[in-house]
């Protein structure tokens, strides 16, 4: 009669034994299709619809990474929130760097097709604004300072040549402190 522990020794495979655990999904050496060579008649893409869709895979990884760390930031904290930052600006720096290196060939066509979001004119539009305004300059002198009291914009400190000097305890002694 045989003990108990070769009993359950018997029953587990693995126990007691040294060295590589069985592998039941290896595949053997030798099987396999030697002459499949992929799918040939799959429809290639063309330069352009390349670049647009590595931009497109790029512009997905950016916005996932740009939305995980926008919500997460006051909930992440630590190690945790820096690695969501750090995410957040690897992608963004992928996707400048993805747009500076277009090709020359395709530089116009990839800035026209419209990658970036367009303007909401809704507004401007609906209240008859012009949305591109034109910019005319002010000229300096017409610029007014609001922090400036009334008695500082009508001093002159033209001829003003005194240097101011002393410590603070001259400061509070002169004023009474």
């Amino acid at each position: 009669m045989m003990n108990s522990k070769h009993n359950r020794n018997k029953n587990n495979r693995n126990s007691g034994k040294r060295g590589k655990k069985p592998h039941f999904n290896r595949q053997k050496k030798g099987s396999g299709n030697r002459n499949y060579r992929g799918n040939r008649n799959r429809p290639r893409l063309s330069e352009w619809d390349k670049l647009e869709k590595s931009y497109m895979i790029l512009m997905e990884k950016y916005l996932h990474a740009r939305r995980k760390y926008f919500d997460n930031f006051y909930k992440a904290s630590g190690e945790q929130l820096k690695s969501l930052e750090k995410n957040f600006y690897r992608t963004l720096d992928e996707v400048r760097k993805f747009e500076e290196e277009v090709p020359e060939q395709f530089k116009e066509k990839f800035e026209g097709k419209g990658n970036k979001e367009a303007l909401d004119l809704i507004y401007s539009e609906n209240h008859q604004i012009e949305p591109f305004p034109e910019v005319t300059p002010i000229p300096e002198e017409e610029i007014v300072d609001p922090h400036l009291l009334t008695t500082q914009l009508q001093a002159d400190f033209k001829e003003d040549t005194e240097e101011s000097s002393g410590t603070m305890d001259d400061y509070k002694r002169y004023k009474g402190l």
